[in-house]
């Protein structure tokens, strides 16, 4: 007698799967490259499909992006939904870097608990470190705090002021330099993440 057999899966099939989602990805990857190259704004429907994307990303991506170093745990789905209009704001290709770096001293003034808060982002072309909100520059040297930070990618408060390195995958982009704020920021989870995901935000400004 005939017996129903269950389709088996072609491993090739899912291959070719997996390789169109990284071929669309690449796509998309160098058209948002030459959009922020020629200064392009995303279209209102461009935005709406970014937005829809992010909805759909696995859980587990979500947190790998908004968690920081491996000893801090992972964000709960409370902290997700808090980060995600941040990330919105900051991590879309397209918006001005004015605005991005805004919300970014914005946002970890309040987790570092600091009245005056700046992100600087390296451009390591002219070695300089740069603050595309009020417009001034440090030099990539250990003559200043910003430089010594990014040079030796070593915390330190000097006078008041905390400067933390911003760091991905282990290369320095940038720098946070926190006044009159809170020094012990490594016991909050939130403020980790926070930064972590100020990091990736100035690598994909830049």
């Amino acid at each position: 007698m005939f017996t129903q057999q269950r389709p088996v899966t072609n491993r090739n099939d899912v291959l070719h799967e997996s390789n169109h989602l990284c071929e669309a990805f690449a796509i998309g990857e160098s058209i948002l490259g030459r959009y922020q190259r020629n200064k392009k704004t995303l279209s209102p429907s461009e935005k709406k499909a970014f937005a829809s994307l992010l909805m759909k990303a696995p859980q587990e991506l979500l947190s790998e992006i908004v968690a920081s170093i491996e000893s801090v745990a992972a964000p709960t789905s409370k902290q997700q939904q808090e980060f995600l209009p941040i990330m919105e704001r900051t991590l879309i290709m397209g918006k001005p870097m004015k605005n991005i770096f805004q919300c970014l001293n914005e946002e970890l003034g309040h987790v570092l608990e600091s009245s005056r808060c700046r992100v600087y982002y390296l451009d390591p072309n002219d070695a300089l470190l740069i603050d595309p909100v009020y417009g001034t520059a440090a030099a990539l040297d250990e003559s200043t705090p910003l430089g010594k930070t990014v040079s030796t990618g070593v915390e330190c408060t000097i006078a008041g002021t905390l400067y933390i390195p911003l760091s991905l995958e282990g290369t320095v982009v940038g720098c946070v330099e926190s006044s009159w704020g809170s020094t012990n920021y490594h016991n909050n989870p939130h403020a980790e993440a926070m930064i972590q995901l100020a990091a990736s935000a100035v690598h994909n400004a830049i």
